[in-house]
């Protein structure tokens, strides 16, 4: 399954309807994944990880979150991106009207085991909005080299973008403040 990932982009496990535009989904739950980061173009970032007991931990600041609501929220709703194929590209067709190069709007990358026997990283680069502020341009990218892999550009809606972007905000208010966190023993 990792092949079709990597190859096609995500599989289509899951379609849904939405004013006559056909969504697809990663087919995984939140539960699925066991790591997340998120950087934004601002430089903020979150970076999380499941631990065994099913608490979370900061990689960054290497401390233990003692409330792992937004953590859940983040990793449920990295799981949840619906996509929509937009269009094809080729390997020599530049991606800069989508701001999809070396600093896009933000770079959602999440660990999982769903997709293979081992645990596997896989990102996606969000770039710029359409002409009618209703969906975000994506790809997705090898997390080693940040190539491109497939062949698809995707569209986000905007609300899961904006949502991921504010989960951000508020996960590095909250380690500025230090609420919800205690030292990694």
């Amino acid at each position: 399954m990792v092949v079709y990932l990597i190859v096609n982009g995500p599989p289509q496990s899951q379609e849904s309807t939405t004013l006559e535009r056909r969504y697809q989904f990663l087919g995984i739950l939140g539960d699925d994944i066991v790591g997340v980061e998120l950087s934004r173009s601002d430089d903020l970032r979150v970076s999380i990880v499941r631990q065994p007991d099913g608490s979370w931990q900061d990689r960054i600041q290497g401390v233990i979150l003692t409330n792992s609501s937004l953590p859940e929220q983040i990793s449920s709703m990295v799981a949840g991106i619906p996509f929509r194929q937009l269009t094809r590209f080729s390997s020599t067709q530049d991606l800069v009207q989508y701001e999809l190069t070396e600093n896009p709007q933000l770079v959602v990358s999440f660990e999982s085991s769903a997709f293979s026997d081992s645990i596997m990283t896989y990102s996606i680069y969000i770039g710029t909005t359409t002409p009618n502020n209703q969906e975000y341009y994506a790809v997705f990218v090898n997390p080693s080299t940040n190539a491109v892999q497939g062949e698809w550009v995707y569209v986000i809606p905007q609300f899961y973008v904006q949502q991921l972007m504010l989960m951000v905000e508020r996960y590095a208010s909250i380690m500025q403040t230090g609420q919800g966190q205690t030292p990694d023993s």
